[in-house]
């Protein structure tokens, strides 16, 4: 008989609320009146990087569904244990 398959990984350790919060500051220095809502996190997300689904809502503008990728939280679950990669500079 085959074994069950490993757990995945949790690969994400950041809060969609607090993703929302921080790309509304940062939106409203480039749109004035915009926020994000709708926060979302496919539930195929990446094991290298983070997808993040949102909407943007706009007085002006009708509402836009985005896709943000991100680099992977160094603080979640490691590809390759041990390849952090190092600060250069």
């Amino acid at each position: 008989m085959a074994a069950a398959p490993a757990p995945r990984p949790r690969t994400s350790t950041r809060e969609p609320e607090e993703l929302a919060r921080r790309l509304t500051a940062w939106l409203d220095g480039r749109l004035p009146g915009a926020r994000v809502s709708g926060v979302r996190v496919p539930a195929s997300n990446g094991m290298s990087s983070e997808t993040l689904l949102f909407d943007i809502e706009h007085p002006d503008t009708p509402v836009r569904a985005c896709t943000l990728r991100l680099a992977a939280d160094p603080a979640a679950h490691a590809v390759f244990p041990g390849s952090r990669p190092t600060p250069t500079g």
